[in-house]
């Protein structure tokens, strides 16, 4: 799909940025994120984690 819209090379990331949802949930909750991070992290699986990001470039 990319090539078809010019573009010659693409590049995902995962990345774990706990403090960048934390501040939608309520105040009860403010910890989940962080502990939900860990959680993947220990079970080998930081896939899990945060926010998709891509990069694309045209010649």
């Amino acid at each position: 799909m990319c090539r078809e819209g010019g573009f010659t090379d693409v590049e995902f990331r995962v990345y774990d940025a706990p403090d960048r949802y934390a501040w939608y949930l309520p105040r009860a909750l403010a910890r989940a994120p962080a502990a939900y991070s860990a959680v993947a992290y220990r079970l080998g699986w930081p896939g899990l984690m945060g926010h998709l990001s891509f990069r694309a470039q045209r010649p």
